[in-house]
């Protein structure tokens, strides 16, 4: 990993540590490959996700809404808030386990 990332995990891991303490974990993944969001993988068990352009509440709001009401009638495991940070720099929440969606170039 270049330096230039291992800068930017330390710094979201800053943000997260002020808020919440300092996080427990062995192995981080650290993915910019989507289209609204920066996120980090700590040993593939939460997911901490850094919105380029600030988390909007709303949007956010309404997503999980969605998840929520498909969740009742899936038997799919989709991902569960745990943590809005209240700058609104990050959320936190259950990893899921799957294939990585990202942008289809085109």
């Amino acid at each position: 990993m270049d330096i230039w990332k291992k800068q930017l995990i330390k710094q979201m891991l800053e943000h997260v540590q002020a808020e919440m303490g300092e996080p427990s974990f062995q192995e981080v993944e650290f993915i910019t490959t989507g289209c609204e969001k920066d996120v980090l993988i700590l040993d593939k068990k939460t997911v901490i996700a850094f919105f380029r352009k600030g988390l909007e509440i709303g949007r956010y709001s309404v997503r999980q809404e969605l998840i929520r009401r498909l969740a009742g009638q899936s038997e799919a495991v989709l991902p569960e808030c745990l943590y809005i940070s209240p700058t609104q720099n990050f959320v936190v929440e259950k990893y899921v386990p799957g294939s990585q969606i990202a942008p289809q170039a085109g």
